[in-house]
């Protein structure tokens, strides 16, 4: 996709990002985004963390599929989550800073794969994730105003 619809797509989850919506309420913040990949960073805080200190694994998953949903937006797709499979490596505690990463795999004419990937601030991976989804229409500006 070109530039503008990268730049389109940034602009955008910064308006929902305002909104009362679950991107919003996990304090999520996009950093990187090119066609096929994107990137999102998140400040743990203990809303995030289970009863031991760490970072909660659905926190884990949502930032996972989140990035990897985005990099089917990338290409120009509106999408739902088919399947989601995660692996936890390891955890962090309250105070890090994690980034989650989404790839683009494949694209067909009606399913997406990805792969995401979640570091700490001290590079070290945390979690290692695949999703397919299901292409259900276009994502694009005239689309989404």
């Amino acid at each position: 996709m070109r530039n503008e619809h990268l730049e389109w797509i940034k602009n955008y989850f910064k308006e929902i990002c305002q909104d009362p919506n679950y991107d919003n309420f996990l304090g999520i913040e996009m950093i990187d985004i090119k066609e096929g990949t994107a990137a999102f960073k998140l400040a743990v805080s203990g809303r995030h963390c289970n009863i031991y200190g760490t970072v909660h694994g659905g926190i884990l998953a949502s930032i996972s599929d989140i990035a990897m949903g985005t990099t089917c937006l990338t290409l120009g797709k509106s999408i739902v989550t088919i399947d989601l499979n995660i692996s936890y490596i390891r955890n962090s505690p309250k105070g890090s800073v994690l980034t989650a990463v989404g790839q683009l795999i494949s694209s067909g004419n009606s399913i997406i794969r990805t792969e995401g990937k979640v570091f700490d601030e001290q590079q070290r991976l945390l979690v290692v994730s695949h999703a397919s989804y299901f292409i259900t229409g276009n994502f694009l500006k005239n689309d989404h105003p």
